[in-house]
C-alpha cells in the first residue's frame, strides 16, 4: 500500500508538474502574441499639415505648431493639442506668424519657445514666440539677430538655449545665438567653425552643444562635426562622421551615446547608414545600416532602449515602413509598417511609452491630418524593464 500510495503522489506531482508546464507554455504564447508591435488609429488633427512641430507638454498632453497646409503656398498659424486619454484633438492659440520648418523647445516652465522658420512669403524668419498651456496663448519669444529655417535649437538648463546656423534663402549661417528665458532675449554667441544647416544637434556632458553634418556654406552635405563649450564659449572640431549627409536623425542614448540615421547625400539620394558618436571618446563607430535608405524620417527612442524609425523619402517615394534600432546587437531588426506612408510628420513619445506619429506629406505629396499610434513590443519592454530598471 505504501508503494502504491508513493506510485500515486509521483503520479499526482507529475501531473501538477505537466499542468504547470502547460499552463506557463500557454501564457508565454499568450505574451509572445501580445509581444508584437502595432500601429492603431488616432484621431485626426483638426488641420492637415506637414513640416510643423509637436512638442510632450508638462500635462502629457502633444502640442502642434504651424506647417504646411493643404493648397498651393499655404503656410498655417494654427495650433492644436492632443490629449492621450480622449483622443481628441483642440484647437488653441494661432502664432502671430504662419511658419513651417520652425524649431520648438519646452521650457521648465512649461511654456514652448518657437523660433525662425519659413513665414507665409517663404522666406526665414527672425521672429520667435512663447506658447503658453495654461491660457493657450502665444506671446513674443523676441527677435533673433538672423532669420533661420533649417537651423537647430539646444536647450541648456536654466531657461537657457543655443540656436545654430540655418539658413536664408541665399546663405547658409554658421552664427549662433542664445535665448535667455529671464530676460526673454537672444545675444550673440560664437560662430560654429563651419556653417551648417538642416544638421542635427544634442546636448552632451551637461551643457556641451554638439552639432555635426548638414549642408555647408557651398550648400553640399558634410561630415563635419564640432561642439560648444559655453563656459568657454569656444566651438571646437570632433571627428567627422563617416559619411556626409543632411536631414539625418539623432537621437540620444541615456549612456550618452548619438545615433546619426539616414539622411541624403550630396545628389540627395537617401542613405541607409547609420552611425554612432560616442562622446567620450570623441569618435564614431559604425551603427549598421537601415532596410531602408531614407531621408525626412523620424527616429524616436523607445522606453525599451531602442530607437524607432519611421516613414520618410527614399528613391522618389514616402514609406510607411518602419525599423528599429537595437543598440545591444548593433542591429536594425523590421518593425511594423505605418498605416499611412508620410514623411515631414513629427513623431513623440507620450507618457504611455507609445508613439504618436501626426501629419506629413502623403505618398502624393499632399498634406494630411491622420495620426497614428505605435505600441512598442510588450515582452522587450516587461523584459527592459525587469533587467535593466
Amino acid at each position: 500500500m505504501q508503494d502504491l500510495s508513493r506510485c500515486a503522489l509521483a503520479g499526482d506531482v507529475r501531473s501538477i508538474g505537466l499542468r504547470f508546464l502547460l499552463a506557463v507554455v500557454s501564457v508565454l504564447i499568450a505574451c509572445a502574441d501580445a509581444s508584437a508591435d502595432s500601429w492603431t488609429s488616432a484621431a485626426p488633427m483638426n488641420t492637415p499639415r506637414s513640416s510643423h512641430a509637436a512638442v510632450l507638454l508638462l500635462s502629457g498632453q502633444v502640442l502642434v505648431i504651424g506647417g504646411r497646409g493643404v493648397g498651393t503656398n499655404v503656410v498655417l498659424d494654427s495650433a492644436e493639442i492632443y490629449d492621450p486619454a480622449a483622443d481628441t484633438w483642440t484647437p488653441t492659440g494661432s502664432l502671430a506668424t504662419a511658419r513651417f520648418g520652425a524649431t520648438a523647445t519646452l521650457l521648465p516652465t512649461g511654456q514652448v519657445l518657437v523660433a525662425g522658420g519659413e513665414d507665409a512669403t517663404f522666406q526665414a524668419t527672425a521672429s520667435a514666440e512663447l506658447f503658453d498651456p495654461v491660457s493657450g496663448t502665444w506671446s513674443t519669444g523676441g527677435t533673433m539677430g538672423f532669420p533661420r529655417m533649417g537651423h537647430t535649437a539646444s536647450y541648456l538648463g536654466s531657461g537657457n538655449l543655443i540656436v545654430a546656423g540655418g539658413a536664408t534663402g541665399s546663405a547658409i549661417y554658421a552664427s549662433t545665438e542664445l535665448y535667455t528665458l529671464s530676460s526673454n532675449s537672444w545675444a550673440p554667441r560664437a560662430d560654429m567653425l563651419d556653417a551648417r544647416a538642416d544638421h542635427v544637434a544634442a546636448v552632451i556632458q551637461s551643457d556641451i552643444v554638439f552639432v555635426a553634418g548638414g549642408d555647408d556654406a557651398s550648400f553640399a552635405p558634410t561630415n563635419s562635426a564640432e561642439v560648444y563649450d559655453p563656459n568657454v564659449a569656444v566651438w571646437k572640431n570632433v571627428s567627422p562622421m563617416t559619411t556626409a549627409r543632411v536631414i539625418p536623425t539623432l537621437t540620444q542614448f541615456a549612456s550618452g551615446k548619438l545615433l546619426v540615421a539616414g539622411g541624403a547625400d550630396s545628389t540627395f539620394n537617401s542613405i541607409a547608414s547609420a552611425e554612432l558618436y560616442d562622446p567620450v571618446s570623441a569618435s564614431w563607430s559604425s551603427a549598421g545600416s537601415m532596410a531602408v535608405a531614407r531621408n525626412s524620417h523620424t527616429a524616436t527612442l523607445l522606453n525599451i532602449g531602442e530607437v524607432l524609425v519611421a516613414g520618410g523619402l527614399g528613391s522618389n517615394m514616402t514609406f510607411a515602413s518602419a525599423e528599429l534600432y537595437d543598440p545591444g546587437s548593433n542591429a536594425w531588426n523590421p518593425a511594423s509598417p505605418m498605416q499611412t506612408a508620410r514623411r515631414l510628420h513629427t513623431a513623440t513619445l507620450l507618457s504611455s511609452g507609445r508613439v504618436l506619429v501626426a501629419g506629413g506629406y502623403d505618398s502624393t505629396n499632399t498634406p494630411i491630418g491622420s495620426a497614428e499610434i505605435y505600441t512598442p513590443p510588450v515582452l522587450d519592454r516587461i523584459f527592459a524593464d525587469g533587467f535593466d530598471g
